[in-house]
């Protein structure tokens, strides 16, 4: 699931077109807004607000456009139902570990996230 930060004089639109392009060298048209989630970070002291979007894609450029954290991580672009994606995730929590940018804390954060978000959209 693509994600990432919103630059500068950027609102949550452009941040998303940008970071589905960056992630999946996609271009996507937002179809639905399914709203924002909280996350509390009280060990690292960090709140994050992540603004949801559901897309489909209009073009496929296949040029991914991957941060180095994301290529040393071994990112891969994996395109699956959303119903896959949610078992994907539930098989992996148990498996995370820390990685040189991130302790299993900040990763579980995200993953935990994703999970709901998918939950949320299936409506389970």
């Amino acid at each position: 699931m693509p994600g990432g930060g919103i630059e500068e004089n950027e609102n949550p639109e452009d941040a998303f077109y940008r970071e589905v392009a960056e992630e999946t060298g996609c271009k996507v048209e937002i179809i639905k807004y399914l709203g924002i989630t909280e996350e509390y970070k009280y060990k690292n002291n960090f709140k994050q607000i992540s603004y949801i979007f559901v897309s489909k894609v209009i073009e496929d450029t296949q040029k991914l456009n991957l941060t180095q954290k994301e290529k040393d991580e071994g990112a891969k672009l994996l395109w699956v139902e959303p119903i896959e994606a949610l078992e994907l995730i539930q098989n992996c929590i148990n498996d995370l570990k820390d990685s040189q940018y991130e302790d299993v804390y900040a990763t579980k954060f995200v993953v935990l996230r994703d999970r709901r978000i998918l939950e949320y959209y299936l409506d389970i």
